[in-house]
């Protein structure tokens, strides 16, 4: 195991998948590949997912212990985090053409939605399918590449941040909650686009901080408001929708501050 990054927990795993697992699981998700998503909210406050320029991948997920090989990838997973094989979502796998990217991305949840089903992920082990010819990399913005910058064969992308090359069977485990249970600033990372004609497949497992259930109710939509004695319903309704919409407000106002915060010292650095 090679140690990129130790304050942050950061951590690569060479051949920890066979050449047959990779192979196996690019098959079996092929046929069910279909444009990756994000997570959004609606008007009405609604947490859910929708299409997004950040991210222009192609995903599927897998069933927690679909097959003897993903059992299998789960378990070895438990045994390198020290953390439960309940405690993960499903595999996903995600198809990278050559110019599709996601852009620099928390997996931490900042709802109280999402983390309702074994509360906030805390990790994630993303494995590598296959080699990368050009581009591809997972970089992480807000660290510096050892010595300050990678070697040519990086992409514009990833020369001069902490990068990983896509290799097939190579696992990255990194943290995305401290161990004080906040959010790990410097987990922020992205996925650079594969150049030209390269193709890249990973598979990505999100780990939570507790027992997550693979058929967790749907994106629940807020909770009713208690009675206000004295209030009419109507009224109550309007209150209920007003708090509604500066939850998402504030929400969005944090994350937004977060980023352009985590921006301007990145540029600073």
């Amino acid at each position: 195991m090679v140690v990129l990054h130790e304050d942050a927990r950061i951590f690569l795993y060479p051949n920890f998948l066979t050449e047959e697992e990779c192979d196996h699981i690019i098959a079996l998700a092929e046929p069910q590949l279909r444009r990756s998503e994000v997570v959004a909210a609606d008007q009405s406050g609604a947490i859910g997912s929708a299409l997004s320029d950040i991210r222009t991948s192609a995903g599927m997920f897998f069933e927690r212990g679909q097959d003897q090989v993903v059992r299998a990838i789960e378990e070895r997973i438990a045994r390198w985090t020290l953390l439960p094989v309940g405690n993960g979502e499903g595999l996903q796998v995600l198809k990278y053409s050559g110019g599709q990217k996601y852009d620099g991305h928390y997996d931490f949840f900042f709802d109280d939605v999402n983390t309702r089903n074994g509360g906030n992920r805390v990790a994630t082990v993303l494995m590598y399918l296959q080699d990368v010819e050009e581009g591809g990399e997972t970089t992480f913005p807000l660290l510096p590449a050892p010595g300050g910058l990678n070697p040519p064969e990086f992409s514009n992308c990833a020369r001069s941040v902490l990068a990983v090359k896509p290799k097939k069977g190579t696992a990255l485990l990194f943290h995305s909650m401290t161990t004080s249970g906040k959010l790990e600033e410097r987990s922020l990372h992205e996925a650079c686009p594969p150049l030209h004609s390269s193709v890249k497949y990973s598979m990505s497992k999100w780990i939570h901080a507790g027992a997550f259930s693979t058929t967790p109710e749907p994106y629940a939509q807020p909770a009713a408001a208690a009675p206000v004695p004295g209030v009419l319903p109507d009224v109550q309704a309007q209150m209920l929708q007003q708090r509604v919409q500066q939850r998402k407000l504030l929400d969005d106002a944090v994350v937004q501050a977060r980023l352009t915060e985590l921006h301007e010292r990145m540029t600073q650095e």
